[in-house]
């Protein structure tokens, strides 16, 4: 279980990383978005840790897609520094992953220290 929290602390790390901001409008929901879709990427394909050069283009991919600039590194320290420490945000992106990971993530990202299940159904939606 520990693994797989650690594993959520580090899809955070990584969607930091690899984000820029591209407006304030609806930012965080879109950052959220995006680290969702990479987590639950790199959760379905765990192999994806093995080519982190290819991880890295999906992942600048993904946040063009949400309304990231990934080429403006000034941009992507600011959303890092931003969102590194949100709670609401390091929340929203582990409720969004249980959508891919089912219970074992829910679980572990819920309970870290115990083995009981997750009481963790659903996720929010976030448009």
């Amino acid at each position: 279980m520990k693994k797989i929290a650690g594993l959520s602390i580090g899809l955070v790390t990584a969607s930091l990383l690899f984000t820029a901001c591209g407006g304030a409008s609806g930012e965080q929901d879109r950052f959220v978005q995006a680290s969702v879709e990479l987590g639950c990427l790199m959760f379905e394909n765990p192999d994806a840790f093995n080519d982190f050069s290819a991880l890295k283009t999906k992942s600048e991919e993904i946040f063009v897609k949400h309304g990231f600039d990934t080429k403006d590194t000034a941009a992507m320290e600011a959303i890092a520094e931003k969102f590194q420490a949100d709670e609401d945000v390091i929340k929203a992106i582990q409720e969004g992953m249980t959508k891919c990971a089912g219970d074992a993530l829910g679980g572990a990202l819920t309970n870290p220290d115990t083995t009981e299940p997750s009481t963790t159904t659903t996720a929010p939606t976030v448009e």
